[in-house]
């Protein structure tokens, strides 16, 4: 609701079918990492895991931005011992819903979060998510409220968050490697030592059969991909959301210019997959 108390509202929560009938929709969302068309992927393709909305943040009654949210029942027994998340499923026959909360997230469901606004209109955007979160109408949803990965260059534009009680956790560790080199030859002489060089290079010499191929799309070796990925999922201490086999089509179908697929062979059979973005010169794995 406005501020002031009066009967325009400066924002409200809709659907994610309501927000991609929105001409702003497209407009905010074009020069994001993960456009539009990425949110709309997770809509079609990840249904069910989640309550996929959007906050819709207006001023003097124009849109000036779109974040997207997210409602969850998140399992915290997820990374414990696996004795413990016996004793509590033999628990939840009893109790389903122990230890379970319902958490409220604004960003990305599968991704880093980010600003959805005009280049800009960042700290704007931070300020005006802010009152909205702090309503009562959305504070009570959940049992926490998170801003879910949004990446060190936001801070500035959230910074008023930890006045009403956020507090920042970092996130996963993420690594950056300058790919500036001209082929991967060049890349071992600047990076490796004369040793490391020697050892990679019979590693190498010794996988015979061994090829890398980079598509746009991943085509007919979608079901062995996700295969490999359901085997990592299964390893995993930590799980999130569960990518779905149409996702994985759809980012290539949807996205073909953003979406690239690394598919590593040996003798023929696939043994590895991983799936990237890119965007503004940056391949984001």
């Amino acid at each position: 609701m406005s501020d002031d108390g009066g009967a325009e509202k400066d924002f409200e929560v809709l659907s994610f079918d309501a927000v991609r009938a929105l001409p702003e929709w497209r407009e905010l969302w074009t020069h994001q990492r993960h456009d539009w068309r990425y949110y709309e992927v997770i809509a079609d393709t990840l249904s069910g895991q989640f309550t996929l909305e959007a906050l819709i943040l207006r001023d003097a009654g124009e849109v000036r931005a779109i974040q997207p949210l997210f409602l969850v029942d998140q399992d915290v027994t997820e990374a414990a011992p696996a004795a413990v998340r016996r004793v509590t499923g033999w628990a939840r026959r009893v109790w389903p819903g122990l230890l379970r909360m319902r958490i409220l997230m604004t960003g990305c469901p599968a991704g880093e979060g980010e600003l959805g606004c005009r280049s800009g209109d960042e700290t704007w955007t931070g300020r005006a998510l802010l009152r909205a979160l702090a309503r009562p109408e959305l504070a009570r949803r959940a049992s926490l409220l998170i801003l879910k990965d949004f990446a060190a260059s936001d801070r500035v534009a959230l910074a008023s968050f930890p006045r009403l009680g956020f507090v920042r956790f970092p996130s996963m560790p993420g690594t950056v490697l300058r790919l500036d080199y001209s082929d991967f030859e060049d890349y071992l002489q600047q990076r490796l030592g004369r040793i490391g060089r020697k050892w990679l290079r019979r590693k190498l010499r010794d996988l015979p059969g061994w090829t890398m191929e980079v598509r746009q799309e991943i085509g007919d070796d979608l079901e062995e991909a996700h295969g490999l990925y359901q085997q990592v999922l299964e390893r995993s201490e930590l799980r999130f959301e569960k990518l779905t086999p149409e996702f994985l089509d759809q980012l290539g179908r949807q996205i073909p210019e953003r979406t690239r697929y690394f598919l590593w062979r040996l003798h023929g059979r696939l043994v590895a997959c991983s799936v990237c973005s890119v965007a503004d010169g940056v391949l984001l794995d």
